[in-house]
């Protein structure tokens, strides 16, 4: 059985999460992402599918 590797990228918003979440896919099409999700109400500001 393989075993998985799990990585986190956690930063301040603009420091390039997306940019390297990017291209870690482009570099490896196994790699998936989970889809995260909140039961809870949305905050003052916040969107739908943004945050």
């Amino acid at each position: 059985m393989r075993r998985g590797l799990i990585i986190i990228l956690s930063s301040p918003s603009g420091a390039g999460k997306s940019t390297l979440s990017d291209r870690l896919r482009a570099w490896d099409k196994d790699i998936v992402f989970s889809i995260s999700a909140t039961t809870r109400e949305p905050r003052d500001g916040e969107k739908n599918g943004r945050e």
